[in-house]
């Protein structure tokens, strides 16, 4: 929880966590255990933000969660209309969605 990733995103949004540690716990999906709902990851395995292991590990604990890494993406690959990491998450999520 206290990874201090992000250039200080999380901070700006939550607060320091010494000041505001019960707002870190109830942001972390690890800390939450599994959601009880199909949950669909996607990590690009170069995303040098966010390491790939922290999406792992919430796939190794919540079984209905699917972990897609895509293979030289980025933090923002994946969500960039322009990159094939894109076309990987919306064609998944067609199949996901029943789409397709």
């Amino acid at each position: 929880m206290r990874d201090e990733l992000g250039g200080g995103a999380v901070e700006g949004l939550l607060g320091s966590f010494d000041d505001a540690p019960e707002r870190y716990a109830a942001a972390s999906p690890v800390a939450l255990g599994p959601l009880g709902a199909r949950v669909l990851l996607v990590h690009g395995d170069a995303d040098d933000i966010v390491p790939a292991a922290q999406s792992r590990a919430y796939a190794a604990l919540d079984p209905d969660a699917e972990l897609i890494e895509l293979e030289g993406a980025d933090h923002f690959d994946v969500i960039d209309v322009a990159h094939t990491a894109w076309k990987v998450v919306v064609d998944r999520l067609r199949v996901v969605l029943g789409e397709r």
